[in-house]
């Protein structure tokens, strides 16, 4: 069941780290003192008297109480004295840890907890209308779980859960991804703030320096730009990143020679590329066709490949130079079971390499925390090998892109990574729908089989060219899994046809539904503009016929005062007058808040500005 308590509060810590970034630069500890200030605001609100603490237990279970997150009291006892020092309250803080609160302290996230408890419920409303209109069932756990997939599996220590998802889970958040819309922004802030609520678990107290990174083909066929446009810029943002940090970068040489047979092979097949652009977005070909590419490109790639290496500073582990691994490699167990895994014992054997390189450079290591590691094998793909599911991250010999982008955040929040919240999350988000999909989707040999039952069937039946290519985006999303391309493919002819029909007719009524949505949600959003530009133009003519008053009530009042006050009273009414004509002047002229009116004066001659104040104080 979902937590919306815990959802908001991730998003809480997101809105809080977007709104004091720069005083977080260096720890992200100071981003839970508003919620130790909310808490024991309510702590002082339910028992309705001055609360006397014996100790920050007490703060560090109402805190889970009502932000459901845990800060350890260590943290705690670091935080008490600024948040006594700067909360406005009366507070005493003993020694002992005992504590007396008298008043509440100064707290400004009451009302944006709640409001990230509106946007909580509007994620899950739009995900369900999502699902009503795809016909498949409505869980938002499931959705939440995607999102918070890599936080479970580096803090919490948990296998991936999205293999088993249904296709619809990846799909939605792969096009908030795309749209970049306002239901990404709040999966963004979910994803953030799990993270940030996980630093307490993650801590790194030195420098990492002299640290080697053994780069894997799809590492690189991302950075070179050739797999999905998430994928390069998570790559090239870490690459600069490490790059700047001192990081070194290596590669197999059995690796490079990996990613000449794959850029060879992607050369034979560059006239299916409007096939394989359509199947897998991750692939080579559908990044030739996204970005206009011609054969020649790979060809240059493929032939350039070293000089490219030198130019990035990736060094080459030659085979000669690690001989004793690459002999003990082929000797391994657990070669024909990798083998029968990948379907491709090259590969396999190229994994395997890289696992005994990385555990050989660290055999004099002992891998406590994240910065005593001194060698990754890194990867653009989630791959754990299976004897370490039970190990921290960082003791492991694998790490993907998006995990060590994260984990460098947290340890340096300072880090130039774009903007941090949607980078990460994007990274991270795109990666389980890649993930997802390599899972799910038809093997190349039965999409060829598929491709020639469906060439057939146009011929005979003249099927369209968009009821295609909707069944290759049904297979490439996951919708069509193995299972289910394999049972296509004993379909009779006729049977085939019927369910590409439906599947085109399913796929209209989804899209054209979604569309008259759209338009809606356009028209409400028109309305709703127009809706606040006429209540600030209210609020502006409001303020400029106060001002008018104000001006005219004070040149009155000041006039009247100047020709009927004394200035040397002698009479005891002449000494009233002074007395009413002060309280006139200063009292009651004070009583208001006279910038109101100033501002209804300044808006004749600095319209935009007055509107902006209006917009930023006077919310509609």
């Amino acid at each position: 069941m979902v937590n919306e308590n815990l959802l908001a509060t991730y998003s809480l810590l997101s809105f809080i780290r977007d709104t004091y970034g720069s005083e977080c630069n260096e720890s992200l500890t100071q981003l839970f003192v508003p919620l130790i200030k909310e808490t024991l605001n309510r702590m002082l609100r339910k028992k309705g008297t001055a609360i006397m603490g014996k100790d920050y237990s007490e703060i560090f279970d109402s805190v889970r109480e009502n932000f459901q997150i845990e800060i350890p009291i260590p943290v705690i006892i670091t935080l008490m004295p600024q948040v006594c020092k700067y909360s406005g309250g009366s507070f005493t803080l003993n020694s002992d840890h005992s504590f007396i609160i008298d008043s509440e302290c100064t707290s400004t996230i009451t009302e944006d907890y709640q409001n990230q408890k509106k946007l909580i419920k509007k994620l899950a409303n739009n995900y369900k209308i999502y699902c009503k209109g795809r016909n498949v069932p409505y869980d938002f756990e499931e959705l939440v779980t995607f999102i918070q997939d890599q936080k479970n599996r580096i803090f919490n220590d948990q296998s991936t859960a999205i293999y088993n998802q249904s296709y619809h889970v990846s799909k939605y958040v792969y096009d908030r991804i795309k749209k970049k819309d306002f239901y990404f922004d709040i999966i963004c802030s979910i994803y953030l703030g799990g993270i940030i609520s996980s630093y307490f678990k993650f801590k790194i107290k030195d420098r990492i320096i002299d640290t080697e990174l053994l780069v894997d083909t799809n590492f690189y066929i991302s950075l070179i730009e050739l797999n999905t446009e998430e994928s390069y810029a998570a790559c090239k943002q870490l690459y600069d990143l490490t790059i700047a940090m001192g990081f070194r970068y290596s590669i197999l040489e059995t690796t490079v020679e990996q990613i000449r047979i794959l850029l060879s092979s992607k050369v034979r097949q560059f006239k299916s590329k409007d096939l394989f652009a359509t199947l897998d977005v991750a692939d080579i070909l559908s990044a030739c066709g996204r970005r206009g590419l011609d054969r020649s490109f790979l060809e240059a790639c493929k032939d350039n490949l070293k000089n490219d290496l030198s130019e990035k500073g990736i060094s080459i582990v030659y085979n000669q130079n690690i001989r004793a691994l690459y002999e003990k490699t082929g000797k391994s167990k657990d070669l024909q079971t990798l083998t029968n895994i990948r379907g491709n014992r090259e590969s396999a054997f190229n994994d395997l390499l890289a696992q005994e390189y990385v555990a050989y450079k660290r055999k004099d290591k002992i891998i406590a925390e994240f910065n005593d590691v001194n060698c990754w094998f890194l990867n653009n793909s989630y791959s754990v090998n299976r004897k370490e599911k039970s190990l921290p991250v960082w003791q492991r010999i694998s790490i993907t892109a998006s995990d060590l982008l994260v984990l460098l955040w947290l340890a340096n929040p300072s880090l130039s990574i774009g903007n941090s919240k949607s980078m990460l999350a994007m990274t991270s988000l795109s990666a389980n729908v890649i993930k997802y999909r390599s899972e799910h989707y038809p093997s190349h040999k039965v999409i060829c089989k598929i491709q020639d039952r469906i060439a057939r069937l146009q011929i005979e039946n003249n099927i369209s060219e968009a009821s295609i290519a909707k069944l290759c985006i049904r297979m490439s999303e996951g919708e069509i899994d193995r299972n289910e391309a394999d049972r296509l493919l004993t379909l009779s002819s006729p049977a085939l046809l019927e369910y590409i029909n439906r599947a085109t007719k399913n796929e209209d009524i989804y899209l054209e539904t979604s569309e008259k949505n759209e338009i809606l949600s356009s028209e409400n959003n028109s309305l709703k503009a127009q809706l606040e530009d006429k209540c600030i133009e209210n609020k502006l003519m409001k303020m400029r016929v106060w001002g008018v008053a104000y001006a005219i009530i004070v040149t009155v009042v000041y006039w009247l005062g100047i020709k009927y006050v004394n200035p040397s009273p002698i009479t005891w009414y002449e000494y009233l007058g002074h007395i009413i004509y002060w309280l006139v002047t200063t009292v009651c002229v004070n009583w208001y808040n006279h910038m109101y009116f100033v501002n209804g004066i300044i808006s004749f001659f600095k319209r935009d500005l007055i509107i902006k104040k209006i917009s930023e104080n006077y919310p509609v």
